[in-house]
């Protein structure tokens, strides 16, 4: 909760409790959970709570580079929730969407760790923002791919539509990445994607 109401940085609150004096920590020191993160989602409640979700703090060379799999929850009173999950339920996510339909919060997508994306499929799970319940859902048809960094909306009731970001496949050497230029619809009630016309 320090770490969420201060806004520093995994590195400048280590060197605060743990730093020599002149402005270095040792070069091996355990990381160092942080609330400062790229690629976080921050949907808004109707109620005045505010919920944010996953993101990513720093680059992977840096020592403290995490990407996480919990949820925040603001309440305009001041009282700030964090719920942790199993990596199981609910893997690393960074670069989603998130999309609020009902009471249920829609999770779209990742850019992940490199070596657990599952080239083809796409990373969704549902957040349920009575409980705050979270479950990775199992979709078909014309899915996008290992997307990130879209946009999604919901059309209608029942239809979430993904577009823009970036969809990354396996390479003969490496990941490759290239821009997305379709759009897609996922029926949030049979979980069937459908790539647009």
């Amino acid at each position: 909760l320090a770490m969420i109401r201060s806004g520093v940085s995994a590195y400048i609150a280590q060197l605060k409790y743990e730093g020599d004096g002149a402005g270095r920590l040792h070069p091996r020191r355990d990381p160092v959970w942080c609330a400062e993160r790229f690629g976080q989602s921050v949907t808004f409640l109707p109620d005045g709570r505010m919920v944010l979700v996953g993101g990513e703090h720093e680059d992977s060379s840096d020592l403290d580079f995490c990407i996480y799999n919990d949820v925040w929850v603001f309440d305009p009173s001041g009282v700030i929730q964090i719920y942790g999950y199993p990596k199981e339920v609910f893997p690393p996510t960074d670069f989603h969407s998130a999309t609020l339909v009902g009471d249920q919060l829609y999770l779209v997508g990742s850019l992940g760790y490199w070596g657990s994306r599952v080239y083809g499929e796409t990373q969704v799970s549902r957040l349920d923002t009575k409980t705050f319940r979270i479950e990775s859902l199992k979709t078909s048809g014309q899915l996008p791919g290992w997307i990130y960094g879209h946009e999604a909306r919901l059309i209608g009731s029942d239809q979430l539509e993904v577009f823009g970001g970036t969809v990354v496949t396996r390479g003969a050497a490496s990941d490759e990445y290239s821009e997305n230029t379709d759009t897609f619809t996922l029926n949030v009630e049979t979980l069937e994607w459908r790539r647009a016309a």
